[in-house]
C-alpha cells in the first residue's frame, strides 16, 4: 500500500485503466535462458493459469513453482518464504551455489 501511495499519480491510474490490459506475451517469446517463476495459487489480481499460459507457456525452457496461503504481493505477505525460494533457485545455478543450508522445506 505504501509504495502505491509513492506511485506518480499519472502512471498509477494508468496502470488501473490500460496497462493491466496489456499483453506481454509478445515480448517474453523470444527469452532463450530459464526462467523461475513463483506463483500464488490464491493470487486474486493474476490467477495461477494465466501465469501458466501466458509466461511459462511462452518462455522455454520454464518452471513455475505454485504455493499457497499468499495472494498476489507474496514479498510483502511472507518475505521469508520468497526469499527462501530465490535462495533454493540460486543454489540451482552451479555459479550461484550458497555456502549456506538454511533453506526451506516448502519447494
Amino acid at each position: 500500500m505504501k509504495t502505491n501511495l509513492q506511485s506518480n499519480e499519472t502512471a498509477w491510474r494508468w496502470w488501473l485503466r490500460d496497462g493491466m490490459e496489456q499483453s506481454i506475451a509478445s515480448r517474453v517469446s523470444p527469452i532463450q535462458i530459464p526462467v523461475n517463476v513463483l506463483g500464488s495459487r490464491q493470487d486474486p489480481v493474476i490467477p495461477i493459469d494465466v501465469i501458466q499460459s501466458d509466461v511459462i507457456d511462452l518462455i522455454q525452457p520454464s518452471t513455475l513453482t505454485k504455493v499457497s496461503g499468499v495472494g498476489h504481493l507474496m514479498p510483502l505477505e511472507d518475505e521469508g518464504m520468497v526469499a527462501d525460494w530465490i535462495e533454493h533457485q540460486c543454489k540451482l545455478v552451479p555459479d550461484l551455489q550458497r555456502e549456506t543450508d538454511r533453506f526451506s522445506t516448502r519447494f
